[in-house]
């Protein structure tokens, strides 16, 4: 048996670099001079909660950008399977002995290290298996588990959906694991989403960025506000 730290959190970000609709879109640039991938990892190291942040990448030869970003960065990296990437999330997981895990995906740069402290706070406090923040746009926020969450979906996760995507396993299953949302008050954002999916979606980004008058790194919730 591995041995595991209950309350080590970790953060364990997916990155690849062959995404259909923008291939290599987490090395690419903004105006900034800061890849994707690079304004994430040193967003996430604002985070007081994280005791690690490990980058999982697909064990593949067009993976080097992101490992080579990762070791200017300092952050650890873990390869695995291209498509399942659960397998992947989980074994980076167990690698840096994790006992709370956040999910964080290399395709939302602006993920905000406020709303991810909060959130493992509370998770601390309510100890479920499963916790999400509500109210907050899509990419700003991180998914939080336990260990013992992810096991059970490794375990038990038999559908591709489910072993791509990593969580949909642990959030219909509410029989075996407990749930919790960690709500915002209502607010009016400029966008309700900043994944980056599209050229679209990256300019988006790009342009909240330049208007920050900085690199990215801190922009914060308020600087979403309208």
């Amino acid at each position: 048996m591995v041995y595991t730290d209950h309350n080590k959190t970790v953060a364990v970000v997916l990155a690849r670099m062959g995404s259909t609709r923008m291939p290599g879109k987490v090395a690419r640039q903004f105006s900034s001079g800061l890849s994707m991938l690079q304004l994430l990892i040193r967003r996430l190291k604002r985070c007081s909660t994280l005791d690690s942040i490990v980058i999982a990448y697909p064990y593949l030869n067009e993976s080097q950008p992101i490992a080579r970003i990762a070791a200017v960065e300092g952050v650890l990296t873990s390869g695995g399977s291209e498509h399942d990437v659960l397998d992947r999330f989980y074994k980076a997981a167990l690698g840096r002995r994790a006992g709370i895990i956040a999910r964080v995906c290399a395709d939302n740069p602006l993920t905000d290290p406020v709303v991810i402290d909060r959130c493992v706070e509370e998770f601390h406090a309510k100890r479920p298996d499963y916790l999400i923040p509500t109210g907050v746009p899509l990419g700003t926020f991180a998914e939080i588990m336990s260990l013992n969450a992810l096991q059970h979906a490794w375990d038990n996760a038999t559908d591709p959906g489910d072993r791509e995507h990593v969580t949909p396993f642990i959030r219909r299953d509410k029989k075996n694991l407990t749930h919790s949302e960690l709500r915002w008050p209502p607010v009016r954002w400029i966008h309700d989403r900043l994944t980056v999916d599209t050229e679209a979606d990256f300019n988006k980004v790009d342009a909240i960025i330049r208007r920050s008058g900085g690199d990215g790194v801190w922009i914060s919730l308020e600087d979403l506000k309208t």
